[in-house]
């Protein structure tokens, strides 16, 4: 979720993996940038967001 302020907030995984990656993802997310918040009506409101993170293992 992104709240009224552009923080990220409420992070889970949409599905559920291997709980060392799925660990890695909410970390690696949680440190993204402040975002854009959304807005309904001119005024800032929560959004619920869905970010893509892929594992490479090699």
């Amino acid at each position: 979720v992104v709240d009224e302020k552009g923080n990220i907030t409420e992070v889970e995984p949409v599905r559920d993996g291997h709980p060392l990656f799925d660990r890695a993802a909410i970390a690696a997310v949680k440190k993204l940038p402040p975002m854009v918040p959304g807005s309904q009506l001119g005024k800032n409101v929560k959004v619920r967001y869905l970010i893509p993170v892929r594992f490479v293992t090699e």
